[in-house]
């Protein structure tokens, strides 16, 4: 399917601009939520995985932002998407559009 791996490039694009544009903003101080997505967002033994997590990862080491896996929260879709619309300083990154969300 070519519409998430579009969606993903672009959310992917702005969120490294976003943060390479604006030094004042931490990435360390935005609540940063993925949902479970394989292969771009899962654990794996405990550990946060995913092409989504490493594009992620490799912007904010390319940017000096020092963001790592433990800043990372592996939430249900449903949650990690309600605390965005309500709580500032929130990041829910690789996510896809499906019919079931389209409410």
């Amino acid at each position: 399917m070519r519409t998430p791996k579009v969606l993903f490039v672009v959310a992917a694009l702005l969120a490294t601009n976003l943060f390479a544009a604006n030094s004042l903003a931490e990435l360390k101080d935005y609540d940063i939520m993925t949902e479970t997505y394989p292969p771009y967002n899962f654990k794996q033994s405990g550990e946060l995985k995913g092409i989504a997590v490493d594009m992620l990862l490799a912007a904010s080491q390319k940017s000096n932002l020092g963001l790592t896996k433990d800043d990372i929260r592996l939430l249900p879709w449903a949650r990690g998407y309600e605390n965005v619309q309500k709580e500032p300083r929130s990041m829910l990154f690789s996510t896809t559009r499906t019919e079931a969300r389209e409410a």
